[in-house]
């Protein structure tokens, strides 16, 4: 499995078809990306639609790309395994045969502050913000940091 992240800093050159597993923005941007490059991809998500954390305009957008490009879309969808070069996915009770030759996984972030502890070692005063709390996206750190620079 290739992490996304590799994926969105061009980090090696994945095998198509490429399934993208995990739709939520992080999934939808390298489903993008990887698109709008020419690859054939196929996107599971496994809530009932895509880039939930998105507003509207950014479903929109990504809905309209991912049809241009001729993305497949599976949501309410399930990687059960992969054998081979064969995704099963499972749909509600059905399951669906996809080919694949790399899968990206976009399933979840998690939080990093490995920079904390050397600004508090280096006797600065630190407001932990952003991912370095959780995962979260990039409105919310930017408004947390409004926040910090208004407390200094």
């Amino acid at each position: 499995m290739i992490p996304s992240w590799d994926i969105l800093r061009s980090k090696g050159d994945p095998r198509e078809p490429i399934l993208v597993l995990g739709a939520g923005l992080v999934g939808c941007e390298a489903a993008d990306l990887l698109s709008e490059a020419g690859k054939k991809v196929v996107l599971v998500e496994i809530l009932p639609e895509i880039a939930t954390a998105g507003d509207a305009d950014t479903k929109a957008y990504f809905t309209l790309k991912f049809k241009k490009n001729k993305v497949e879309v599976f949501t309410g969808a399930t990687l059960l395994r992969v054998e081979g070069n064969t995704a099963i996915l499972q749909r509600e009770k059905d399951e669906t045969r996809v080919e694949v030759g790399s899968v990206v996984a976009a399933v979840g972030a998690e939080s990093s502050d490995g920079l904390l502890e050397e600004l508090v070692s280096a006797r600065l005063s630190v407001i932990k913000i952003g991912d370095c709390l959780q995962p979260r996206t990039l409105l919310e750190a930017v408004q947390e940091g409004f926040q910090a620079g208004r407390s200094i």
